[in-house]
């Protein structure tokens, strides 16, 4: 157990710094450009005149995108009983928003591949992520929400903005993982004490610069809060699974500990033995095969 003058002190003018998370954010979308393709896939979709076939033309001139795509259709994650073996086919089945949440997924994991490995173990990193994104559209789905592809989403990006802090910061967020370890404490508590707010904040303000759908952003932002009066109760689906990822050690984005799950959420959604048996049943194969086609060529 380190003793507190074992405690590496600050950088010079650390607490004294001056951060902006829009700052941050705004600055890193220079470094990380999002792939146009879904954007070209959201303008499709929001025509009037859109079909399966206009949209299956413009993701397929990214053929990698529309093999992923096609993989994760045919895989556990859906479930079909036959196999899904053109785009149009897929479009049809699963409609054009759940095809736009899986192009946004595959881009945004495209953005960050080669984020350099002394700052973050990027596969562990995304395994955490795919977890609780599995973890979060199962939760939902056995409580029938609709538009169930939105809590993956919000799962895979909900630490978005830590990769920010690691690759703009890493002499800070060094201490705060530093001072997590010595305290006992969830990364994102000290992350707030060594900056004056979270990933998420930084993580919120990626999004809505890339055009992120609002919803999807504030699951994100109140990951960490789903008590809090203005998260959205859906949130509360994330902060579960987030827990359920962690506390089953699937990868991780750097935090050794973390918060306790709030018995009174788990309450609140109805959750109860039978569902989460359930989840972590059909979790654990959805998680693997996702890593498998996200992550290997």
């Amino acid at each position: 157990i380190p003793q507190i003058g074992s405690l590496p002190r600050p950088p010079e003018g650390h607490f004294s710094r001056s951060f902006s998370s829009y700052a941050m954010a705004k600055n890193e979308i220079r470094l990380f450009s999002f792939p146009d393709i879904y954007f070209k896939i959201q303008e499709v979709i929001s025509s009037p005149v859109s079909s399966a076939t206009s949209i299956a033309k413009v993701v397929g001139n990214d053929p990698n995108l529309a093999a992923r795509i096609l993989r994760l259709v045919n895989s556990s994650f859906y479930g079909f009983p036959n196999p899904i073996q053109s785009i149009p086919r897929a479009i049809a089945i699963i409609g054009s928003n759940e095809l736009s949440s899986l192009a946004l997924a595959v881009s945004t994991m495209k953005v960050f591949k080669n984020v350099p490995p002394e700052f973050v173990d990027m596969k562990s990193f995304w395994r955490h992520s795919i977890a609780c994104g599995v973890f979060s559209r199962l939760l939902a789905y056995a409580k029938k929400r609709r538009s169930e592809e939105r809590f993956f989403l919000a799962g895979l990006l909900h630490d978005l903005g830590r990769i920010i802090l690691y690759t703009k910061t890493p002499r800070e967020m060094t201490y705060a993982l530093e001072l997590s370890v010595f305290e006992k404490a969830p990364l994102w508590r000290t992350e707030r004490r060594v900056f004056g707010f979270d990933h998420t904040a930084v993580g919120k303000v990626l999004m809505e610069e890339w055009r992120i759908p609002g919803g999807i952003g504030q699951l994100c932002e109140y990951h960490h809060s789903p008590e809090s009066e203005d998260a959205p109760e859906e949130a509360a689906y994330v902060h579960i699974a987030d827990y359920l990822a962690n506390a089953l050690r699937i990868g991780s984005s750097g935090s050794v500990y973390f918060s306790r799950m709030d018995r009174g959420i788990v309450e609140a959604l109805e959750l109860d033995k039978g569902d989460f048996e359930a989840v972590l049943a059909q979790g654990e194969r959805q998680i693997r095969e996702i890593m498998n086609i996200f992550l290997i060529s």
